[in-house]
């Protein structure tokens, strides 16, 4: 939608937004999807389970990246020109550079976290396979049970990679 040209029918903007949503609604939940299997791994390197230090740390950071994303937009805003609406005029005209700060900010954002986003999800390595020899390796931790000399060795390789 930054770059939705003005002469476009105004019906195509639901039909862009239902779309723009679904991305983000699969955007706010991966996140989340993958807590659990970070949680895992951390438990099979330090022996305990981090649930609430992590989910703390992870609130943290998404309010923190929440708050500076509210100050940049509006000093950008402020910055490109924005008409406070007053008594007399509640509704001012806009500048034509506010919109296209506007339409800067959601086209450039969203492309660069996107782009963020695609490389951190190549970089995860915790696949299927992966997953289930953590969850079997912690079964047999969580038991009191003994590793061979060739399950700790595993153990040990997949702690390196992953954590």
């Amino acid at each position: 939608l930054a770059f939705y040209p003005t002469t476009a029918p105004s019906w195509l903007v639901p039909v862009f937004s239902v779309i723009m949503g679904i991305g983000l609604g699969g955007a706010q939940m991966m996140p989340w999807l993958v807590f659990p299997d970070t949680i895992d791994v951390a438990e099979l390197k330090l022996g305990h389970r981090p649930t609430g230090s992590f989910s703390g740390l992870m609130t943290f950071s998404r309010k923190v990246a929440n708050a500076f994303s509210l100050f940049l937009v509006g000093w950008v805003i402020t910055l490109s020109g924005q008409v406070l609406s007053t008594d007399a005029d509640p509704n001012p005209i806009q500048p034509d550079s506010m919109l296209i700060a506007i339409r800067v900010m959601l086209g450039v954002s969203v492309t660069l976290l996107i782009a963020m986003g695609f490389v951190a999800s190549m970089k995860y390595k915790v696949t299927d396979k992966k997953l289930e020899r953590i969850r079997y390796f912690l079964d047999i931790t969580r038991e009191n049970g003994t590793l061979t000399e060739d399950e700790a060795e595993e153990m040990s390789a997949l702690v390196e990679e992953l954590a």
